[in-house]
């Protein structure tokens, strides 16, 4: 079989795998529990780009004082979920820490406290930190809200690299009052310093902001504004902005909920090079999620809505690297518990969107299992909230559970030939170091997301070094072509 032949294959099992949906999902170690009544652990939860680092927080943790809020950081020690660093408190009454994000290397998280006054009574706050190998350093000062009541940090997303930070503020009264905006910061090595312009919300009273996501290469954010009249009473809407330079400029029109109080935005997400994006809608009877793609000019359907009678799904949303798998909670779903909540985890693969694996339900009535969820870059590990869980100390304690799946995304025969890839995710360069020699002949390949073969390199011996100018930033396939063959060395994800 020829190398062009073999590639075809490889690739087209790359971009549209053969169905996963009789796989399971495996629970990857033990339930992440709340430790006190009512603290809500798990309304926001985050997975870092491999799926062995986590983050989650509990906004009404009363320590130092009542609903002050707390952020834990988790790792995978092979075997269970160990609390990485201290624990991370807000520091006044009612803070309310209800937003968190992490970097894809698992080293720098960000938390929003958005009923926090140091820029003004409930002007919101963001805190970023940074791992140094014991303990969570903060990293630079505490980004402050414009004015007060601005509840900014309600919804924070970090870049890849953890350098770029979106901040939501939906009662910011930059485009009328309570219309809501977001800001941009970046990281000079020092402190953290906006980047362009705010985007406020087009009208008063739109609370834009609700939902907000920053694409992992840092250039493009999705905004959603679930009371926008645009198109029909508090129909919502989404936004797309992306970075020309100097400023951010919207990116193709809005996307406008048509069905009176339908909420559309409540839930938004982006991939990592912006080019895909998803959004919940709904009719006030179910939920529903439309995944988009960038055509060039304009936002167009990436296959046909994605609906769940009785789940309201698209509570939450997340998209993987690649934009070709997204997890969408529902976190009001009946299905088997009342208000227990769900997730489903879905995969493009032949011009639509199969899911992959079953429903991963909510363990309880009333857990809300799915109002929170990410997914790894790979789209094979998942992290599920359910702030009204309970446990032995009590109702509404919450907690986070992971699951992962196999990747079968290129059925390779037995393996002859193993890498380890490392850094992954990469920054600036990185080293794949193969398990036996190969011929002089041999290169190494890495092809992009989309399908296209963006570097081809001998290899010397067993060792191949990368660096960012041979790879841009994005999701890549790496494959070795030797005598006449190709065989998939695992994905890398460089920043």
């Amino acid at each position: 079989m020829s190398i062009k032949r073999q590639l075809f294959i490889l690739l087209s099992a790359f971009l549209f795998t053969t169905s996963l949906c009789a796989q399971p999902w495996i629970k990857k170690g033990q339930n992440i529990d709340g430790d006190h009544e009512h603290d809500s652990f798990g309304i926001t939860v985050r997975i870092d780009a491999t799926g062995n680092t986590i983050v989650m927080c509990a906004p009404m943790f009363d320590f130092p004082v009542e609903s002050a809020g707390v952020t834990r950081a988790y790792s995978w020690d092979g075997t269970s979920w160990i609390q990485k660093g201290q624990d991370l408190y807000g520091e006044g009454y009612q803070d309310a820490m209800v937003g968190v994000d992490i970097n894809a290397a698992g080293n720098i998280i960000a938390l929003g406290m958005y009923g926090h006054d140091g820029g003004g009574t409930l002007a919101g706050t963001v805190r970023i930190y940074k791992w140094n190998g014991s303990i969570w350093d903060q990293l630079g000062s505490d980004i402050y809200g414009e004015n007060g009541g601005d509840r900014s940090g309600c919804a924070i997303s970090l870049s890849s690299d953890g350098h770029t930070i979106a901040i939501a503020a939906y009662e910011n009264d930059g485009g009328g009052f309570h219309s809501g905006h977001v800001r941009v910061f970046s990281w000079n090595g020092s402190s953290w310093i906006q980047k362009g312009s705010d985007m406020d919300g087009e009208a008063l009273g739109d609370r834009s902001g609700e939902a907000a996501w920053l694409s992992g290469d840092g250039n493009t954010v999705i905004v959603g504004a679930l009371n926008n009249d645009g198109s029909a009473l508090q129909g919502g809407h989404a936004r797309v902005y992306s970075w020309n330079g100097s400023d951010w400029s919207q990116k193709g029109s809005d996307l406008d909920g048509t069905h009176e109080w339908g909420a559309a935005g409540r839930a938004v997400t982006v991939n990592h090079d912006g080019s895909v994006i998803a959004v919940t809608y709904t009719n006030s009877v179910v939920g529903y999620v439309k995944v988009f793609r960038w055509n060039g000019s304009s936002w167009v359907l990436k296959g046909t809505e994605i609906l769940e009678e009785d789940s309201f799904i698209g509570k939450s949303l997340s998209l993987s690297a690649d934009g070709n798998v997204l997890a969408a909670g529902g976190g009001s779903s009946s299905d088997p518990y009342s208000w227990g909540g769900n997730v489903k985890v879905f995969k493009w693969e032949s011009g639509q969107w199969n899911q992959i694996g079953e429903n991963i339900h909510g363990e309880s009535i009333d857990a809300r299992s799915g109002s929170s969820v990410d997914i790894s870059a790979d789209g094979n590990s998942v992290i599920i909230g359910a702030f009204s869980g309970e446990n032995a100390f009590g109702i509404e304690t919450g907690n986070a559970r992971v699951y992962y799946i196999e990747d079968t995304t290129i059925n390779d025969p037995p393996a002859a030939i193993s890498a380890s890839i490392f850094p992954n995710p990469m920054i600036h360069n990185g080293n794949i170091e193969l398990s036996r020699f190969v011929s002089d002949q041999a290169n190494l390949v890495a092809v992009s997301s989309i399908g296209r073969v963006v570097l081809k390199k001998k290899i010397q011996g067993n060792f191949v070094n990368i660096d960012g100018v041979e790879l841009p930033a994005g999701y890549y396939r790496i494959l070795l072509e030797e005598e006449g063959s190709l065989t998939s060395l695992g994905s890398l994800l460089v920043l």
